[in-house]
C-alpha cells in the first residue's frame, strides 16, 4: 500500500467480489440494508466527478452529494505552517473545478470541501488563498477528525489531510470506509500536487459504488 494513503477499514464482511482493480468489495448491511432477493452482487464502480467547494461547518456534508471529502487542518495558520498551507490551497484550486460549474448533477459529484467561516465572501469566490487560510473553519475540521477516528483513521502527523467518505451517508457509520491522505511529510508544491493528483485520479473515482455501500481495499 502506498504510504501517502491510509485506508481505515472495518473487518472484512462475509460477502464480496473481486473488482478487477486489485481489490475486493463487500456490501455493508448496516449502511444499506439487506440485498433484495435475487439481486446479483454488484461490482460496478460509478465514476463521480471530482469538484470543490468552500462551505461552512453547518453546511457539511454538502446536501445531495454523491460523496465528499474535506481538507483537514489541525489548527489555524501560524507563521511556521502558513507557507505549506498556501501550497495546499494552490493545489486545491488547481486540481478541481468548482461544483457550481460542473456539468453533472450534485448526486454525481465527489466534492472536496475547504471549510471556511464565510464561504460567500468575494475573496473566497476569487480563490484568494490568503483569505481562505485565514478564515478556515476549525469546527468542521475537528468534527471530521473525531468522526474519522471513530472509523479507525489516525491523525498523528502535522497534516494537513484529505479526508473523505463515499457515499456521503457513510460518515459516522462504524463499518464504513474512510479515506485519509496524509500530507505531513510533504513540504514542496510538487509533492503536495502529487497527493491531490492521487486523491483525484485514484482514490475518489474508485470508491464511488452503485446503489450500495461497499468496503474497498486497494492493493498497490
Amino acid at each position: 500500500m502506498r504510504p501517502e494513503a491510509a485506508w481505515a477499514l472495518a473487518p472484512a464482511l462475509k460477502t464480496g467480489v473481486d473488482t478487477g482493480v486489485g481489490g475486493a468489495v463487500a456490501r455493508n448491511p448496516a449502511c444499506c440494508g439487506p440485498r433484495p432477493q435475487g439481486e446479483r452482487e454488484a461490482s460496478v464502480i460509478v465514476p463521480l466527478l471530482p469538484t470543490r467547494a468552500y462551505l461552512s461547518a453547518k453546511k457539511i456534508p454538502p446536501e445531495g452529494a454523491g460523496a465528499y471529502g474535506l481538507v483537514v487542518f489541525h489548527g489555524r495558520p501560524t507563521p511556521a505552517n502558513r507557507p505549506k498551507l498556501m501550497m495546499v490551497c494552490k493545489s486545491f484550486v488547481a486540481f478541481f473545478p468548482r461544483k457550481e460549474t460542473a456539468t453533472v448533477p450534485i448526486k454525481d459529484q465527489m466534492i472536496t470541501v475547504w471549510p471556511i467561516d464565510k464561504p460567500d465572501a468575494k475573496q473566497a469566490k476569487k480563490d484568494d488563498c490568503d483569505y481562505v487560510i485565514d478564515h478556515y473553519d476549525l469546527n468542521a475540521s475537528e468534527a471530521a477528525i473525531n468522526d474519522a477516528q471513530r472509523q479507525r483513521a489516525k491523525f498523528e502527523g502535522e497534516g494537513p489531510y484529505l479526508v473523505g467518505w463515499s457515499p456521503s451517508k457513510a460518515r459516522g457509520v462504524a463499518d464504513a470506509l474512510v479515506l485519509v491522505v496524509d500530507m505531513s511529510g510533504d513540504h514542496n508544491q510538487g509533492s503536495i500536487d502529487d497527493k491531490f493528483r492521487f486523491w483525484k485520479t485514484k482514490s475518489l473515482l474508485e470508491i464511488a459504488l452503485q446503489e450500495a455501500f461497499f468496503i474497498l481495499t486497494i492493493l498497490m
